[in-house]
């Protein structure tokens, strides 16, 4: 099973890993990948009816 669910993997497009380029070609930047997160501490309620989250105010993460 796991050999033909990796042989279909590869198949596609002939590779099967991410670029980290974007569409034109230019790297991502590093602001998006390493700066202040908007939101932090992601939970969802079990039943799934609610989440919670961190998320700054004034510039302070509350």
């Amino acid at each position: 099973m796991l050999l033909i669910f990796m042989l279909i993997l590869l198949s596609r497009d002939g590779h099967c890993s991410p670029s980290p380029l974007g569409e034109d070609g230019s790297l991502i930047p590093r602001q998006i990948l390493f700066g202040n997160p908007d939101k932090t501490s992601v939970k969802i309620s079990p039943d799934g009816s609610r989440k919670s989250y961190l998320a700054p105010v004034n510039g302070v993460l509350n």
